[in-house]
């Protein structure tokens, strides 16, 4: 529930997931940072929300020194070297974290790391949830919320992502079989 809510979204590309978290979510106000100068000048100039929502250059391993209710983590420890320094900055500025990132358990994704151009160009490495749930607990996180989602994987045909969004909410409530064949981790923790 982000009503009334003061937003950090880390890793924010472009803005579009931004605004629609503002547009749907109503919070109070969205603070939105990346590191890429092209992105967040693309998302100023698509950004209706001005007064409210505030896109800026930013590295996550130096965060403002402003307090937010919830840090959004959407996409990014997989591009990170550091991904455990960058969750102790995050554990500074926010009361609650959501991190949404690919599942590091998922053997399909582990191969397409291993061959995909794209993903060996970019550097690309999912992290298991045990281990993105220990760097939680390490910055003295409690787990409030995980789930195991998805099972349609980017550039899937048509006829083949329509089939897995019929079996996908079965599967995701399968224990087990969700951890290994879903494609993103999804994890809201507090901080103490």
């Amino acid at each position: 529930n982000l009503t009334g809510k003061k937003v950090f979204d880390i890793g924010c590309g472009d803005g579009v997931y931004s605004l629609q978290l503002f547009a749907k979510g109503g919070p109070k106000s969205i603070l939105a940072i990346d590191p890429s100068v092209e992105a967040i000048r693309a998302a100023k100039k698509n950004n209706p929300f001005s007064r409210k929502v505030t896109f800026k250059v930013g590295n996550i391993y130096s965060l403002p020194k402003e307090k937010f209710d919830i840090a959004i983590v959407r996409g990014v420890l997989h591009h990170l070297y550091q991904p455990e320094k960058a969750m102790r900055q995050i554990s500074k500025v926010a009361e609650k974290v959501l991190i949404i990132e690919p599942n590091g358990y998922n053997p399909a994704l582990k191969v397409i790391e291993k061959i995909s151009k794209y993903h060996i160009e970019h550097e690309e490495k999912s992290y298991p949830p045990c281990l993105i749930d220990q760097w939680i607990k390490n910055n003295s996180g409690t787990i409030k919320f995980r789930k195991f989602a998805g099972l349609v994987p980017f550039f899937c045909p048509d006829h083949l992502a329509s089939l897995l969004k019929r079996a996908e909410p079965i599967i995701e409530k399968i224990p087990f079989l969700n951890e290994i064949v879903c494609a993103q981790y999804y994890v809201v923790y507090d901080l103490k």
